[in-house]
């Protein structure tokens, strides 16, 4: 009798054990179909890196989600880096996906966005934090970041994420179904814009972090040292205006202020660009979607000056020509097919003539033609005139007296320019197709 009892209670805690065995693997599934697709594309294409592949990783909110374009730093620098940012990210949060990147990559820098250190609380949206945490790996990183960073109310829905998930039924599509790939090395890109009239002066004035944030920075800070990671920090631009915990512009710089001081402290450098936005070109009227996130315009100038500032204060090498890395070339190649794809439904959306002349103007697989006479050029302002400049126009359009102009910029580059008195008219063919161009000096 006492070996019947022991063999069914082996075979009851197997048939247990199999019941969890499978009921894990279908929960992983499920989930795996009803999570948000753009930022589990983002976290899986990071664990499919090769270990220790990665010299830069940039942590933080969605500010530098959009700001920091890795493929745009490999292709004009060489260096390998990976965006993990995620919309809404508590710096608590942002605290344990670099603990997550640590046990995967072994970055020289880490360049940390200090937004969200504003915040007053750990806890934040919990939507947002689902973006965050759902697609980590399951770990006790991932386990602590639940229990640490979210209420003790939502838990249940963090370690069983279908009970939240299974709403989206009728949401469900081919794409939810699919294995996607990101590009873009984690970053997010935006090409439409939205005109911003700066509202902000900075201040000196000082003003304490919350006691939650301030925890977390001094984690981050101890985390990076600990693997032997430099730190920087940076402020990307944004507009003013309050936030969620109605913070003025100038309350959240002196909270900034107060990081800065900490920053040189610990002999860490920052990069605040509200105060290099004339350095880099920065234009608060076509380099951003919205009042606090930056377009790929704007992405294009502060990806093209973070490289810049690598290259030049750390020894990063260049792996352009690395056989390790030819799948960043290639990728690099879809990166750019999918930008142009993107950017062209945005050029025809397009509803300021800045914009559009700035979206236009230095595509390589666009032919610009241009045709002003008379007195067009007074409708013109002085910003479009200079960005018309860029394209590598060599006469001076504020200046034409009533001539007649006309100019092509074909690839991104000056192809043909001419002005003069009377008419002028230009035939061509384009792409197999007939062009024709004319100014009358008295209107075109």
């Amino acid at each position: 009798m006492g070996e019947k009892k022991e063999q069914t209670f082996y075979k009851i805690i197997t048939k247990v054990s199999l019941f969890l065995i499978i009921f894990i693997i279908l929960l992983s599934i499920f989930s795996a179909v009803f999570k948000n697709k753009n930022s589990a594309e983002n976290i899986r294409t990071f664990y499919e890196l090769p270990k220790n592949s990665i010299d830069v990783i940039f942590a933080g909110t969605s500010h530098p989600l959009f700001a920091f374009q890795p493929m745009l730093i490999w292709e004009e620098y060489g260096i390998p880096s990976y965006n993990i940012c995620q919309g809404g990210q508590m710096i608590a949060q942002t605290y344990y996906c670099l603990e997550e990147a640590f046990r995967f990559q072994n970055p020289q820098v880490v360049v940390f966005d200090l937004y969200y250190i504003i915040k007053d609380s750990k806890y934040g949206n919990i939507e947002m934090a689902h973006t965050t945490i759902d697609n980590l790996k399951w770990s006790p990183i991932k386990i602590k970041a639940i229990i640490d960073t979210v209420p003790r109310k939502n838990w249940i829905d963090f370690f069983v994420p279908l009970t939240i998930y299974h709403s989206r039924w009728e949401e469900l599509n081919e794409r939810d179904f699919s294995k996607l790939t990101n590009r873009r090395r984690g970053a997010s890109v935006s090409f439409k814009i939205e005109p911003q009239e700066p509202e902000f002066n900075l201040t000196d004035e000082f003003l304490d972090i919350s006691e939650p944030s301030l925890d977390y920075l001094n984690r981050i800070i101890k985390l990076c040292n600990d693997n032997k990671a430099d730190l920087i920090f940076t402020v990307v631009p944004y507009n003013a205006g309050k936030d969620n915990d109605k913070k003025t512009f100038d309350q959240q710089f002196a909270i900034f202020n107060s990081a800065f001081k900490i920053a040189e402290k610990y002999g860490i450098p920052y990069i605040n660009y509200l105060e290099l936005i004339d350095e880099i070109g920065f234009d608060f009227q076509t380099d951003l979607f919205d009042s606090t996130h930056i377009n790929l315009l704007g992405a294009e100038k502060i990806s093209s000056h973070i490289g810049n500032y690598l290259r030049e204060n750390y020894q990063l090498d260049d792996y352009r020509n690395n056989i390790d890395y030819l799948k960043w070339n290639e990728d690099l190649k879809g990166y750019k097919n999918e930008l142009l794809e993107v950017k062209t439904k945005h050029i025809k959306n397009c509803n300021t003539f800045n914009g559009y002349l700035k979206l236009i103007g230095k595509e390589a697989d666009y032919t610009v033609f241009m045709s002003l006479g008379g007195n067009d050029v007074e409708g013109l302002s002085e910003k479009t005139l200079n960005i018309m400049k860029d394209f590598g126009i060599k006469n001076n359009l504020s200046a034409l007296n009533g001539n007649s102009w006309i100019a092509i910029i074909d690839g991104g580059k000056l192809s043909y320019e001419e002005s003069k008195k009377g008419l002028i008219e230009f035939q061509s063919e384009y792409n197999d197709k007939p062009v024709k161009i004319f100014s009358n000096g008295e209107g075109s």
